[in-house]
């Protein structure tokens, strides 16, 4: 139980800091089109709903992954 909860707190903390990472990334070489748009330019900004779904659903998705690894690759002893 000790190693299950180990890789899923790691697997958490890794998948948390990729998407931080890939985020800063994606807003730091973000360029809008501002020729593009005939909307007139407002000064407020709007962002979609948070949502804990696909966390849940990862997480879920890692341990299962985890479960039917240690199944497989679980090894037998025979004693001779």
């Amino acid at each position: 139980m000790k190693r299950f909860l180990v890789f899923i707190v790691a697997f958490a903390f890794l998948h948390t800091a990729i998407q931080i990472a890939s985020g800063w990334v994606l807003t730091a070489f973000y360029t809008p089109d501002l020729y593009s748009s005939a909307e007139v330019v407002r000064n407020e900004v709007t962002f979609g709903s948070v949502t804990h779904l696909p966390f849940i659903f990862l997480m879920t998705s890692a341990s299962i992954a985890y479960l039917i690894s240690q199944k497989v690759g679980r090894r037998t002893v025979v004693n001779s």
